[in-house]
């Protein structure tokens, strides 16, 4: 990923990152606080699930390749949760597997709010999403 210049304001919103990769995940979370936002980090899925119930949140990122439960049982469980299955979700991953599988054809149907290849998206991009997602949620 890439660095801009200058991110553009998260305004004070709370971002759920659902990251098993340390460094990635700090990346996201300093880039995110220069944007304005207020990031949770989160290394595994059951830790986000915890995370997602115990604080508001208005967004999360969520990485599919993830230790114990994966990204996408991950996903499955917060749109079967009627308190949190609203709430925008933006699969970040380098996982192309599951593209070629039709994987991603399963994510898309539960209702994700966009994908994004990590190797493909700068900083910029991914904090453009965001607000995107966050305008239309």
């Amino acid at each position: 990923m890439t660095s801009e210049n200058t991110p553009l304001s998260l305004s004070r919103r709370t971002v759920l990152i659902i990251e098993d990769d340390e460094y990635i995940s700090r990346v996201y979370e300093k880039w995110l606080k220069k944007s304005g936002a207020i990031p949770v980090v989160a290394h595994s899925g059951m830790e986000g699930l915890v995370k997602l119930k115990e604080k508001k949140v208005d967004i999360v990122l969520l990485d599919l390749g993830l230790p114990g439960i994966d990204g996408l049982e991950i996903l499955k469980m917060i749109k079967a949760d009627s308190k949190i299955s609203t709430i925008p979700i933006i699969i970040v991953s380098n996982s192309t597997i599951n593209e070629n599988q039709g994987g991603f054809k399963e994510i898309k149907r539960l209702g994700v709010s966009d994908i994004l290849l990590k190797y493909e998206t700068s900083l910029g991009e991914l904090v453009n999403v965001i607000r995107k997602n966050l305008v239309t949620a």
